[in-house]
């Protein structure tokens, strides 16, 4: 049967059959006309190249354009990327070799140079080779006439010295000169220098024998673990002489018995010298499965010292010439380091509460400011 469809008709539908919008029905009706209308076949021809060539040139454009914005993403997924390293080399390159971090006391080796009224200058080194200072800050507390200084450190590089002096100008003159830390040792008092050894220790006298955590700031100053192992500690306060007993863990090779001995009566010195009222100190210790003890008393250290060794307790400069004498060395360890092997951090608070009722009981100020308020 001949299709009746007129050809303007079938014409205006191409393009919605085309896009394939027209109905099931109407695609067979036109479908059925173009099979007999050679000129309405000719026209769909024509319409439906020129679609297929649109197609591709938007698909191509399509393309193209995804390509170009994947090109563009990829290039500031590139730029972030080596943004963000060469952003963390410049941070790590500037902490570690200009900035610096601030270091425990006990890694720098500091001196007072001079003090010309309110005028300080100090110079100081790293100990740890590896090391330089690259800042000083000085804190001034007006209550005790005390310069604080404390110290950041970097890598060795050329742009510090190996030793370096920084100078401060205090708001008035002062009394004391001190490095900054837990634990603040005095490395200048009334005109005299003092080394940090020997200003550490004088920073945690202790007034009672029996303060027994006050007792042991003492020997981490005076490193006995790092001398002679893991101790144990005796007090006998019930009667004079008040005794400060050491009892060592670890055995001592039979070889070494006398020049450890020696080490003890030099510590026992520093020991009386820096608790006021102890009279004796006493090590006790194994070699090859004997007891051995070595007693130190007041009289002892007293007649070492050429005087009474308690003058000691009230002078930092009669403490270091003490210090000096024995030429006990020191491994300078961070006393934070030193303290992690016998004080869980579970205690800090505890720690710094006995440290609080310490300086109250002793009148001695060895807490920086900010915790002994």
């Amino acid at each position: 049967m001949k299709n009746s469809l007129p050809c303007e008709l079938v014409r205006d539908l191409f393009p919605s059959y085309i896009d394939d919008l027209t109905s099931d029905v109407t695609n067979i009706l036109l479908e059925e006309h173009v099979k007999e209308c050679e000129k309405c076949r000719e026209i769909l021809g024509r319409m439906q190249e020129t679609t297929e060539g649109i197609i591709r040139f938007e698909e191509k454009k399509e393309i193209d354009f995804l390509r170009k914005t994947k090109k563009i993403n990829k290039k500031k997924i590139w730029g972030s990327i080596i943004g963000t390293i060469a952003f963390i080399v410049i941070v790590y390159f500037l902490a570690t070799y200009v900035i610096g971090y601030a270091t425990a006391h006990d890694n720098i080796k500091c001196e007072v140079v001079s003090v010309e009224g309110r005028k300080l200058v100090v110079s100081a080194e790293c100990r740890n080779p590896e090391y330089v200072i690259s800042k000083a800050s000085f804190r001034w507390i007006p209550n005790d006439k005390e310069v604080e200084v404390a110290f950041k450190t970097v890598k060795r590089s050329p742009l510090y010295e190996e030793k370096r002096e920084f100078s401060y100008m205090a708001p008035t003159e002062f009394e004391e000169v001190c490095v900054g830390g837990r634990l603040q040792p005095t490395i200048w008092f009334e005109g005299n220098s003092i080394s940090m050894e020997a200003g550490e220790l004088y920073d945690v006298r202790n007034p009672y024998i029996g303060q027994a955590f006050a007792n042991s700031l003492i020997a981490d100053a005076l490193e006995i673990t790092e001398r002679f192992g893991v101790f144990s500690n005796e007090l006998q306060t019930s009667e004079e002489p008040y005794e400060w007993k050491i009892i060592l863990q670890e055995e001592i090779p039979s070889g070494k018995r006398e020049e450890k001995e020696q080490e003890m009566r030099f510590c026992g010195y520093l020991m009386l010298a820096s608790v006021e009222n102890a009279g004796l100190v006493t090590f006790e210790y194994e070699s090859e499965g004997k007891e051995y003890s070595v007693t130190i008393t007041s009289e002892e250290a007293s007649e070492y010292m050429g005087r009474n060794i308690k003058d000691c307790y009230q002078d930092a400069q009669l403490l270091q010439e003490l210090l000096e004498k024995t030429g006990l060395k020191f491994e300078h360890k961070s006393i934070r380091m030193r303290a992690k092997k016998v004080i869980s951090p579970a205690y800090e608070k505890e720690i710094l509460r006995q440290l609080k009722e310490y300086e109250q009981v002793s009148g001695t100020s060895i807490l920086p400011k900010e915790d002994s308020q």
